[in-house]
C-alpha cells in the first residue's frame, strides 16, 4: 500500500471567513454618512441660522445707534417759566355797583321793612309789583300782575314816586304796565300828591 502525499489526510479546513461590516449595515453606515455630509453642506450655506454683521456698517456705528435708540433725546432748550399775570379788577362804575330800577325797588323794600313785595298787604300797591326795570336815565318801569284802572296807575306810579324819591333822587319818570300790557307814563313833576320831600 502506497501512501499518496498529504496521507495521514488533513481535517476538512473551512475557508477563513472576511472580517468586516456585512452587506445591510454597510449600507446604513454609508446613508448615515451621506446624511451627515447633506446636513453639513445645508448648515455652511445657510450661514448655520446665525445673522453676518453688515460690513458696511463699523461695530462703532451700530453701538452709536442702539444707545441713541434706547436713550431719548434730551431737550437742550430750556422750560420757560409762566408767570401768572395779576388779574385786573374791572373799574367799578356807579351803574355797574346798583342800576336806577335797582335802587328803586331796595327803596321800596326798605321803605316797607320787608325782603320781598309778596310780604306786603294785598291792600298796598307794591303787593302787586313784580319787577322794576330801567328804561332811560331817571325813568323806570314797574310791572304789576294785575289790570288797573287809570286812577290806580296814577295811585300806583305816586306810591312808587313817594316811597323812593328820598333815596334816589334821580327818578323822573314811572312807567306803569299791567297785564294789559299797556304802559302809562307818570311824571313827578306833574304830580299834584307828590311829598314836599319828592319835589325838586
Amino acid at each position: 500500500m502506497s501512501y499518496q502525499q498529504g496521507w495521514p489526510p488533513q481535517p476538512h479546513q473551512q475557508p477563513e471567513k472576511r472580517k468586516g461590516l456585512s452587506a445591510p449595515m454597510f449600507a446604513l453606515t454609508v446613508v448615515g454618512i451621506t446624511a451627515a455630509v447633506v446636513l453639513l453642506f445645508a448648515l455652511l450655506t445657510s450661514g448655520g441660522g446665525s445673522i453676518s454683521p453688515d460690513p458696511s456698517v463699523s461695530p462703532s456705528e451700530t453701538n452709536q445707534q442702539g444707545t441713541a435708540a434706547s436713550s431719548p433725546q434730551e431737550s437742550t432748550e430750556p422750560s420757560e417759566s409762566v408767570t401768572p399775570s395779576p388779574s385786573v379788577a374791572p373799574e367799578t362804575t356807579a351803574e355797574a355797583v346798583e342800576s336806577l330800577a335797582g335802587g328803586v325797588e331796595t327803596a321800596l323794600l326798605e321803605a316797607n321793612g320787608v325782603d320781598s313785595f309778596r310780604a306786603l298787604q294785598a291792600s298796598s300797591p307794591g303787593f302787586w309789583i313784580v319787577e322794576v326795570e330801567d328804561v332811560s336815565s331817571g325813568t323806570v318801569r314797574v310791572h304789576v300782575q294785575t289790570e288797573l284802572t287809570d286812577d290806580e296807575r296814577d295811585s300806583f306810579a305816586l306810591w312808587v314816586i313817594n316811597m323812593s324819591c328820598m333815596s334816589v333822587e334821580q327818578l323822573d319818570t314811572v312807567v306803569m304796565r299791567d297785564t294789559s300790557g299797556i304802559d302809562s307814563n307818570h311824571y313827578k313833576h306833574r304830580m299834584s300828591r307828590v311829598l314836599p320831600a319828592c319835589e325838586d
